[in-house]
């Protein structure tokens, strides 16, 4: 994708933050693992004339949002998408009213992978109703399956998204 000829030109995202984000697919292909990721979220960054200062200083983006599905998975990283798949992906409300989130991935890839997956709640507005959750660690054998859950602590909680990212010794 190109961006807009009002953006400035920035060096690709080669730190931490600026990462690399794709929607998922939420139901295995009928080929086994094929895996077409679909677009990449756009990194926007303010246009020339935009404030210098510390982290916290306002600035106009000009509402230039891409913006990221809810109720999905997002990767940080194409590598990782191109060898895991998501088959499944749900979420339920328990007995407490909080989401249950639940999910199933599959390693398309002949070496083990350790993935690592954390949840972002939010209410009907889309606003944070609490904490990221910590990073957790799937460890996924080869041409294996591995599942996991996350609870939100929120009966708030009307949205998610959960994102995947490689950890150590994975691509």
């Amino acid at each position: 994708m190109n961006a807009p000829s009002s953006s400035p030109a920035r060096p690709r995202a080669r730190h931490a933050s600026a990462w690399l984000v794709l929607p998922v697919t939420l139901t295995l292909a009928v080929g086994g693992c094929a895996n077409e990721p679909r677009a990449v979220v756009e990194c926007k960054w303010p246009g020339p004339g935009a404030p210098a200062g510390a982290a916290l200083v306002a600035q106009d983006y000009n509402d230039a949002m891409t913006p990221i599905p809810l109720n999905a998975v997002q990767f940080t990283s194409q590598a990782l998408a191109r060898e895991v798949v998501v088959q499944q992906l749900s979420a339920r409300r328990t007995a407490t009213q909080t989401i249950q989130v639940t999910g199933r991935l599959v390693n398309c890839t002949d070496r083990p992978i350790v993935v690592g997956s954390r949840l972002h709640f939010m209410d009907a507005k889309q606003k944070p109703v609490e904490d990221t959750s910590t990073w957790q660690r799937i460890v996924m054998a080869p041409r294996a399956m591995a599942q996991w859950q996350a609870l939100s602590m929120s009966a708030q909680a009307e949205h998610y998204v959960v994102e995947l990212r490689a950890e150590d010794g994975s691509p």
